[in-house]
Parts: C-alpha cells; structure tokens; sequence
C-alpha cells in the first residue's frame, strides 16, 4: 500500500468521526441538556411539595380518640347515675367537642389527600420524551 493512500484515508475517517461528533454535540447533547434542566426543575418542585406532607394526622386521629371515649365513658356514666351528673359530665358537650375535633381531623386529611394528587400531578407531568 501506499503512504498516500493510507494518508487519504485516515484523513476521510477523521473527517467522518468528527461529522459524527458534531451531529452527537448538535443534536443529542443539547436534548439530554434540556431533560436534565427540566429534571432539576421537578425535583426542586417535589421538594418544594415535600413540605406539605408535614402534617398533626396522627396527633389529630389520637385527640379524636380521646374525645369519643370520653363521650362514651360520659354516656355510660349517665345511664348508671340515672341522670344525676355534674355541668363537666354533659355528654351533649363531649359530642359537641367530637364533632369539633372530626372537623379538625378531616381537614387534616384533606390537605394530606391535596398534597398527594399534587406530588402525583408533578410525576405525571414528568414525562421525559
């Protein structure tokens, strides 16, 4: 062979490895920059939602608890007594004091619902093409 020939033709596949390059560097990095912005972009938004799982559920489901066994402990009270019980005893404000903290309690849960269909929205819209 000759040197020319040998010379021509790594000069035609450099000039094809960097045909190649540029079209990688064109077309394929400057996507994968784009998903990798729009993929900081969704983590900062789910960290951004991470906050609003921080919630007083439990507290809320434990006070709820309590509030109705003492409405039930007040009710038998009132049957065994037949009647007779002090102004703190009422059961009619122990209920009033369950429906109060119900409302608490599925506030709570509302917003935890709010925040999970939203964590799910952004995951949804995280499509990565």
């Amino acid at each position: 062979m000759r040197p020319s020939f040998l010379f021509a033709n790594s000069r035609k596949q450099s000039a094809q490895a960097a045909e190649n390059a540029r079209i990688i560097s064109n077309k394929l990095v400057g996507r994968i920059e784009q998903q990798r912005e729009d993929l900081a972009l969704k983590v900062k938004e789910v960290k951004h939602v991470s906050g609003d799982f921080r919630s007083n559920l439990g507290r809320e489901i434990q006070t709820t608890r309590r509030h109705v066994d003492t409405l039930l402990q007040y009710l038998n009270f009132e049957e065994r007594s037949g009647g007779e019980m002090s102004a703190n005893q009422d059961p009619y404000t122990a209920r009033l004091a369950v429906d109060r903290q119900l409302k608490l309690q599925l506030k709570e849960e509302n917003y935890l619902q709010q925040a999970h269909l939203n964590l799910q929205g952004i995951l949804t819209s995280m499509n990565i093409d």
